[in-house]
Formats: structure tokens, C-alpha cells, sequence
């Protein structure tokens, strides 16, 4: 990752949380129901304009939000105008570097905007560039080449075609030569660096013959985790460094997990409840060398791993460094180093764990009701209707319950892409995950 700085003369500005919001809001209520703004009585809003901007920290970057939670204030012709709402991130690279700015898996029908020191230099424009996996048609944004020098600071406004609004995913990619700056004051994973018959005995987690873990302590504050990975051979075989990470919450939460490498990669969050003989796999994200990926996962109270490799197709030497950050909230203090592998705490109430993120023609799901007894378990659309009852309340079970839903409503439908909310409900405690479905 490369590191940018903020202007001297700029306070900094508390990290985004709107890709937090999505989560409390399908606990609490109709899914994606938009909040009121606090824009009411002054510009003091995160993001509301370029006074107040959401500040990118580190390159590569992903972020998600909803930008009908904010006002108008930029447009540019690109070659239509638009009066909907807009968002404003802010970069101020430490070294000159060059970027693709992308809005191609976002949700609605963007418009990109990139300024240099303010609203009069507009650096590039781009309104239909992209299709993506949740728009079908080409009318998502992208801006590639963006040339950001050191010593400037860079205005991303994302925006809508006309008045639309809606969620939208940002990446903020360095374009290759492809290099990874570690930031001070981070992690270090300290394993010893791979080579040719290397045997892992220091995290190969569920990968090695003897489970090994490195524990994190998860707080207030955001951890950064500064890792190195690749391919190497053993015998007449390639295997990959595997990464594994474990930590315990106390108390439920929202991870929120981005992962940038020099080499392809993938990131898994895996339940630990199940051990290494059947880890439940309950999230993740995959990204190209130097691009981002970002998971977000509300977590119930107990035992998680992270699991960060290379993808299979990587061919990564060893040595080749990544970056994990990672941010939790959660409602209470608590939230202690490594896990006992394997075990599942008693308390807690119920707990439901969705797998694979996103899916696409079958997501599995699995419930550990508190106690035996009736369980209802169903899926809802963002507007917090149900659409699908899996299992009603008056069939009774002990012990785990697994399901599996093919992506249609009570009717044999399809339903489209887009969030859906999976709860389960019994007379001990109810959940809800979040479920991304991919058509």
C-alpha cells in the first residue's frame, strides 16, 4: 500500500462508517432503509462535500456506502449533467503515483468526478464506462491513468446519472510497477520467509499437519497487519504460504477487513466453531496484485479465523508482502487475543453463518439454535419483506441446522441481485446475516 498524507492545514476527519450502516439497519430494521442526514443545521456530514471528505489513508483502497444518505454539491459534463446527490473522498498522495479509479461494482448508475486542490481543476470525468456483477448494463464509472502528484490533494466525487443515488463500491488502485509499502506502526505477521521445501509450522493454520495460528487482539482502534506470501515447491509440489489469523469477540460486532498484495489474493473469514475438521466458512473477497479487497461481516460473540493466501492461479514469489487492515465495532469492551480453537461458547444466544459471500445459484446456511425447540428461518428483500421461508417455527430441532436456498422466492422466481437479509428466529434468540446474491 502506499501511504498518503493529509494537508497540515486540514483537522483529520473520523474514518467513513457508512459500510457499517448496512449491517445495524438489517438488525434493526427494513433492509437499506435510507437515514436521515445530519447535513440539518450545517455541512458537518463525512463526506458532504470537499470541506468535509471522507480521507483515503492508504493506496489501494475499497470503500462502500450509500450515497442517497448525502446533498448535491459538484457536476461536470461527461458528457451529461446530473443534479443528484454526491460523495467526496480525498487523497493526498505522499509520492506521485497513478490510478484507476473504479465504480464497476457498484449498484446503480454512477458518475465519477476527480479534482485536483478543489472544485476548479477537474483532473477527469467518466459516466458510462463499465458493466459490472451488480449492474447488468454498461453505465458504471471509471477513470484510469489518473496522474496524482505529491504535494496535491485529489477530490473523488461519486455521483449518479440525472438524480440517482444508491450503493455504490469505490477502489482506488496503483497502476503497475506493482509495490507494496508497509505503514509504521503495523503488525508484522513474523513468519520466516517461504523458499523451496519450506514446511509451515508458524501460521499454516487448517493448512499445516499441526494447526498454527497467529492471535490478534481486536479494539477501538483500527490494526493493520503487514504479511508477505507466495508459491513455492516442496517435493514435486507447488503450494501456496497460507496466512491464518485467529481472534475472539466477547461481545457481537462488524469486521470490516481489506486486503491489498503485491500478487493476486484472497481473504476468507471462517467461523471456528466447527475446527479444522469442518471450518464454516461465513465470508471473503478475492483481489488482483496491488487492487483491494474489502469484506464486511457482522459477527456473533465467539471464535474467528482469517485466512489470507494467493490465489490459485497465482504464481506470487516468495516474499511478495500484502497488507490486511482491519477495523471492528462492536457495542461493548472486550474483544481478547486468540482463540480456543475449536470451541464453541455455551452463551451467546442464537448464531447463523452464510456461506459463500457473494453467492451465486446456492448459498448454504447453517444455525446454532440456543436450545432444542422450534426454529423459523427466512429471507427478507431490502425493503424488509419476506420473500422465502426455509424453515418454519413449528418443526422442531436439536443441535445445528443446515439449509441451502437456490435464490427464489415462495413463488419458484428468481430474485435479483442485490442484499438480502437471512434470519433465524427460536424461542432462545434470533439472528440475521447479511446474504449477497449474485444472479
Amino acid at each position: 500500500m502506499t501511504r498518503t498524507r493529509r494537508p497540515a492545514s486540514r483537522a483529520s476527519r473520523p474514518g467513513e462508517r457508512l459500510t457499517r450502516r448496512l449491517a445495524v439497519l438489517l438488525l434493526a430494521g427494513p433492509l437499506l432503509a435510507a437515514a436521515p442526514s445530519v447535513r440539518a443545521g450545517g455541512r458537518d456530514l463525512p463526506g458532504d462535500d470537499m470541506s468535509h471528505p471522507h480521507w483515503i489513508d492508504l493506496l489501494p483502497w475499497i470503500v462502500t456506502g450509500n450515497s442517497c444518505d448525502y446533498e448535491p454539491d459538484y457536476d461536470a459534463m461527461c458528457p451529461f449533467g446530473s443534479w443528484g446527490p454526491d460523495v467526496v473522498y480525498a487523497v493526498a498522495p505522499e509520492r506521485s503515483v497513478t490510478v484507476t479509479v473504479s465504480l464497476c461494482d457498484s449498484h446503480y448508475d454512477t458518475k465519477l468526478m476527480v479534482y485536483e486542490n478543489g472544485p476548479g481543476t477537474l483532473l477527469g470525468c467518466s459516466d458510462d464506462a463499465c458493466a459490472g456483477p451488480n449492474f447488468d448494463y454498461p453505465y458504471l464509472s471509471r477513470l484510469e491513468g489518473l496522474s496524482l502528484v505529491a504535494g496535491n490533494t485529489y477530490y473523488i466525487v461519486v455521483k449518479g446519472y440525472c438524480a440517482e443515488c444508491g450503493v455504490y463500491v469505490m477502489s482506488v488502485a496503483p497502476e503497475a510497477p506493482c509495490a507494496i509499502d508497509f505503514p509504521g506502526g503495523g503488525l508484522p505477521e513474523g513468519e520466516p520467509e517461504c523458499h523451496d521445501g519450506y514446511v509451515d509450522e508458524f501460521n499454516g493454520g487448517c493448512d499445516a499437519g499441526t494447526p498454527a495460528f497467529v492471535p490478534l487482539v481486536l479494539g477501538s482502534q483500527p490494526l493493520i497487519v503487514c504479511g508477505t506470501s507466495g508459491t513455492y515447491t516442496t517435493g514435486f509440489e507447488v503450494r501456496r504460504d497460507t496466512d491464518w489469523y485467529a481472534f475472539t469477540l466477547s461481545a457481537p460486532g462488524t469486521l470490516t477487513a481489506r486486503l491489498a498484495a503485491e500478487f493476486d489474493a484472497k481473504l476468507h473469514i471462517f467461523d471456528a466453531a466447527g475446527g479444522c475438521d469442518s471450518p464454516i466458512l461465513i465470508g471473503g473477497a478475492g483481489s488482483a496484485a496491488c487492487d483491494a479487497a474489502l469484506a464486511i461481516e457482522p459477527l456473533a460473540a465467539g471464535s474467528y479465523w482469517l485466512r489470507v493466501s494467493p490465489a490459485p492461479e497465482s504464481d506470487a514469489a516468495c516474499g511478495a508482502r500484502y497488507i490486511l487492515a482491519l477495523e471492528l465495532e462492536t457495542d461493548e469492551a472486550g474483544v481478547g487475543p486468540g482463540p480456543d480453537l475449536g470451541a464453541l461458547a455455551a452463551a451467546g444466544g442464537l448464531r447463523i453463518a452464510v456461506s459463500p459471500q457473494p453467492a451465486r445459484d446456492r448459498a448454504e446456511i447453517a444455525v446454532w439454535p440456543p436450545q432444542p425447540g422450534g426454529l423459523e428461518v427466512a429471507l427478507f428483500d431490502p425493503s424488509g419483506r419476506r420473500i422465502r421461508t426455509l424453515r418454519f417455527r413449528g418443526e422442531p430441532v436439536e443441535g445445528r441446522l443446515r439449509l441451502s436456498w437456490d435464490g427464489r422466492d415462495d413463488g419458484g422466481r428468481p430474485v435479483p441481485t442485490g442484499v438480502y437479509g437471512c434470519r433465524a428466529a427460536a424461542a432462545g434468540g434470533s439472528g440475521t446475516r447479511v446474504l449477497f446474491w449474485i444472479r
